[in-house]
């Protein structure tokens, strides 16, 4: 009660900020909500059309793209949104540099990409899929940084029309064409064509609000830029594996896909688990390294507010989704997908430990302690590795969901520690300063 009470009072004495931030929170999530909403209704309404087999290919494939994006975006978009956060007038010169070296990067990663789908022997439907999501995924990821660049102005009005101009058309687009009856191959190519309509609409209201900018190089900033982002880069691609190897284990010692497509479909309502806590951390980054730079006991007390006020709406969430999983996976997927109810179960008390997570990334990314942001995927990862090729075996997909929740325990646990013993660090070092100034 004493800890609610000092929440209340902490977000009235700080009601400016606190208004602007909901306020951001509002807009960004707003647009966030309809793009998860409109997304899971396009995953459901797949996963109808098609089969547990062909929709646990399909992800199968998605899986393989996003480790494309990780790699092409290597972490440049938190350094964006960070750098233009402190100086708006690098905004045009930063993104015609960035996506010249993105370029590059996407150009590499589509070659190593196409290799490594045939070394590991997958079906030809499969490796169609791959190499059309990649692209799609791709083209989204440059329309992302667009959005990293508005986020570091603040502009998130201008961030949620960006969001928006790219589900909507996509939407429309695969609607029809399930309604009409289509192959999967069609559904994913459309996917390109959303992606493309979504950076465009970005590039426009770019240069139309910030100013033109040309592709162009500067080797000095893709150094500084690929230094900054290496360790970010590192822990995405550490997290986008700790959060997605169970399905491609799954799809190893479960070739046939069926229950790669049951678990995807818990995943998937899992995934809508932590949306609010994912747009918390898009927020609070600018703000947060803003406050890194000013005021580190007013950033500790944002923080440790921010774990009690997220922790407590994940807990809600997460406790509805439990005793209401069986009604939830057959009014949404219907009686095919009841199988995966008890995964269901398990992962939602996962989405609490992950909430929690993500307010740690937002803290470790403003301060500068990418290194410790690294360090802690990368144990998460290996714990995950290890502990699902020996769970995943025996127990299928429910060891897939134990696992999971062992793993976004790891990680918090490691990333709050290094938050705490960095505050108490700089706390006594303040302390040993006043002594001495008291001292003279």
């Amino acid at each position: 009660m004493k800890l609610f009470k000092n929440f209340v009072r902490f977000v009235v004495s700080h009601r400016e900020k606190t208004k602007n931030l909901f306020k951001n929170i509002f807009l960004l999530g707003s647009a966030n909500f309809i793009e998860q909403i409109l997304f899971f209704i396009l995953y459901v309404w797949i996963a109808r059309k098609f089969d547990p087999q062909q929709y646990g290919y399909f992800f199968t494939a998605l899986v393989f793209s996003r480790i494309a994006f990780r790699i092409s975006e290597f972490g440049i978009n938190t350094v964006i949104t960070r750098d233009i956060s402190r100086n708006h007038e690098l905004a045009p010169s930063y993104l015609g540099n960035i996506f010249t070296l993105r370029g590059f990067i996407c150009v590499m990663t589509l070659f190593l990409i196409q290799p490594l789908i045939y070394i590991i022997g997958y079906e030809h439907p499969i490796i169609i899929s791959v190499e059309f999501l990649s692209i799609y995924i791709i083209i989204w990821g440059f329309s992302q940084s667009i959005g990293a660049a508005f986020r570091g102005l603040e502009r998130q009005d201008i961030v949620a029309l960006i969001i928006v101009s790219g589900i909507i058309p996509l939407f429309m687009l695969l609607g029809l064409a399930l309604m009409a009856g289509t192959t999967i191959h069609t559904i994913e190519f459309l996917f390109i064509l959303g992606a493309g309509i979504q950076l465009y609409v970005g590039y426009m209201l770019m240069t139309h609000l910030v100013g033109k900018f040309k592709l162009s190089y500067d080797i000095g900033l893709w150094k500084k830029t690929l230094k900054d982002s290496l360790p970010l880069g590192l822990a995405g691609m550490f997290a986008l594996v700790y959060f997605r190897i169970d399905t491609l284990i799954l799809s190893f010692y479960f070739p046939q896909g069926k229950i790669v497509g049951l678990y995807n479909t818990a995943y998937n309502i899992f995934v809508a688990l932590t949306f609010l806590p994912f747009i918390f951390y898009q927020i609070a980054l600018p703000l947060f390294s803003r406050l890194a730079l000013k005021s580190l006991s007013k950033l500790r007390s944002y923080y440790y507010y921010s774990l009690f006020g997220i922790g407590l709406c994940a807990f809600s969430i997460s406790a509805a989704v439990f005793f209401c999983a069986k009604p939830l996976t057959f009014f949404v997927y219907g009686e095919k997908y009841l199988a995966s109810v008890e995964a269901l179960k398990i992962l939602s008390p996962a989405s609490i430990l992950t909430s929690l997570g993500f307010v740690s990334m937002s803290v470790l990314t403003a301060l500068n302690l990418s290194k410790k942001l690294l360090k802690a995927t990368f144990v998460a990862v290996i714990t995950n590795i290890v502990l699902n090729l020996i769970l995943i075996p025996h127990l299928g997909m429910t060891g897939a969901a134990v696992n999971t929740i062992i793993t976004e325990g790891t990680f918090f646990a490691i990333c709050s520690r290094d938050i705490a013993l960095f505050f108490n660090r700089a706390q006594r070092a303040d302390y040993c300063v006043s002594l001495k100034s008291t001292e003279v």
